[in-house]
């Protein structure tokens, strides 16, 4: 089995989006230079990628690799579905299940499998029919990055759901929930006061946090404050100061906390990711015309320049 590794801090092309809906038909067979995202809605659907089969069936997710050839090896399909290309400069790429330890704890990634079934798709499918219906009418880049984004991060939401994890219970599941939906708690004296509000113990908390999410309460929620942060420095203009405040931080702590973090300072992380006064700036118009190798160099070359200076 392999995975796909998202880097949600890079930006996207999606050239397209579209609902397909065949009869007793051979999917063709096809080599993109992009990935392609598949949700079948009903029906069967039959492709093979690297000389592997796979019967997709309603709620199924499969994701073709790109530059390896697809299609339906002679099979007659009649099934309707979604489908999405997108691809990153280098912000995509196939792993395999050992390595996925080398990027679970780094919250910008996304880790799917390539081919999964979905228990709960109703989500999924608003998203996939509200992101169709932004490419329909054309709305800006930053629009449909963002939606595509959030489907990413519902899909593997709702994979781990399919698991079960050891030791897990629903209480567990609500101090996760706790902590997502209270990202102003104080992660240096709100944990112990957490697990005793839940029945556990700091130490017992810690390990099982460890033991299931492979992080501890308080790194967890440093990276939740860390996400919530970088979407407000991304998409508003609001004051560096109020973002450390609603965060339960002084603004000298938040600094220091995000440049250790991240590797930038809050300034020069929205600097990177914000277009200009006037709508979309020169990068974002690149984006929307599919430059995406200058527009990545000249990151890279930003976050190079800031490297330097720090």
């Amino acid at each position: 089995m392999k995975y796909i590794l998202i880097d949600l801090t890079k930006h996207f092309a999606i050239p397209d989006i579209g609902k397909g809906d065949i009869k007793n038909h051979v999917h063709i067979t096809r080599n993109n230079d992009t990935y392609e995202m598949f949700f079948i809605l009903n029906g069967e659907l039959y492709l093979e990628q690297d000389n592997i089969s796979y019967e997709l069936k309603e709620n199924d997710i499969f994701f073709a690799e790109a530059n390896s050839p697809y299609g339906g090896n002679n099979k007659l399909s009649t099934s309707q579905f979604y489908w999405i290309h997108f691809n990153s400069l280098d912000g995509i790429k196939m792993i395999s299940l050992e390595e996925i330890p080398l990027y679970i704890k780094n919250y910008n990634y996304v880790i799917i499998p390539q081919y999964f079934s979905l228990i709960n798709s109703n989500h999924i499918r608003i998203l996939l029919s509200e992101i169709r219906t932004f490419f329909e009418e054309k709305e800006p880049y930053k629009i449909k990055n963002s939606l595509f984004k959030a489907i990413l991060n519902e899909l593997e939401f709702l994979h781990n759901q399919n698991i079960k994890m050891p030791n897990s219970s629903k209480r567990f599941f609500d101090i996760v929930e706790y902590l997502v939906t209270n990202p102003n708690l104080n992660e240096f004296s709100s944990i112990k006061a957490l697990a005793e509000h839940f029945g556990y113990n700091e130490k017992y908390l810690t390990r099982l946090f460890k033991k299931n999410l492979g992080v501890s309460p308080k790194d967890l929620l440093i990276n939740i404050k860390l996400g919530i942060a970088k979407s407000y420095l991304s998409f508003s203009n609001i004051e560096i100061k109020q973002i450390a405040y609603y965060l339960n931080y002084n603004e000298v702590y938040f600094l220091k906390m995000f440049k250790s973090k991240v590797g930038l300072t809050p300034t020069q992380y929205r600097k990177t990711v914000t277009p200009d006064a006037n709508g979309y700036n020169d990068n974002f118009k690149k984006i929307l015309c599919g430059d995406i190798k200058v527009f990545s160099d000249e990151i890279h070359a930003i976050e190079n320049q800031y490297k330097k200076k720090t």
